[in-house]
């Protein structure tokens, strides 16, 4: 079964220790992806991410050290229908985003592959723009998260497909976006002149080609 695109939902807030918004979820072999983008003068972490009360798994995390943060998060078989997709942060945070995307067709036993991660800050002249390689194969989806302490949205990179990018704040950004796997394939987004930026990717892996896989195992 090919990984197929189900559905994206953001939030935003500011100065709040959770964030909620309403997600739909369809289709068969399901995930959910989640991911967490936030900008904090301490350095506060996420406490978990539920959706319809059901925890989600952390898939990994990655941040520059100037206040710039992003955690991925999924979870397999997630119910259908419009439920709550709600992060809890460890205390209130400065600026907090949160992007969910669904997919359908994707493994249910082993649903992602592994995480990668790169920080850094661009020199403006397309320089040190945010980059992350993922290992991946031609049956998969590569997902990422990217989060900025710039205002100015990013453009996803060639050959990506944009799913969400809101700001949250007035120095605050976080992006999401999906490319079809390969051996290798590299996450990019242009962004300005001196911005601090973390980016997380991973492959979604494909449901096992000529029987139905049991949902609800995680």
């Amino acid at each position: 079964m090919a990984i197929a695109f189900d559905a994206v939902t953001s939030a935003t807030n500011t100065g709040q220790s959770t964030l909620s918004w309403s997600h739909t979820c369809t289709g068969a072999d399901r995930v959910l992806v989640v991911g967490v983008h936030w900008n904090d003068s301490v350095a506060n972490t996420v406490s978990g991410v539920t959706y319809g009360g059901t925890e989600l798994t952390s898939i990994g995390s990655v941040f520059n050290g100037n206040g710039v943060r992003m955690h991925l998060w999924r979870l397999v078989a997630p119910a259908t229908g419009v439920n709550t997709v709600t992060i809890t942060m460890a205390s209130a945070v400065d600026r907090l985003l949160g992007g969910a995307h669904s997919w359908t067709g994707v493994h249910q036993t082993a649903p992602t592959g592994t995480f990668a991660s790169a920080t850094g800050i661009s020199d403006g002249s397309g320089g040190n723009d945010p980059t992350v390689n993922v290992s991946s194969a031609t049956d998969e989806i590569v997902v990422d998260g990217l989060a900025l302490n710039n205002p100015t949205a990013p453009t996803v990179g060639a050959g990506q497909t944009q799913r969400y990018n809101g700001s949250a704040g007035s120095i605050h950004r976080g992006a999401g976006s999906s490319e079809p796997g390969a051996t290798t394939v590299t996450m990019s987004w242009n962004v300005g002149a001196n911005v601090g930026w973390a980016i997380g990717g991973v492959s979604l892996k494909a449901a096992a080609a000529g029987g139905a896989v049991l949902e609800g195992i995680i």
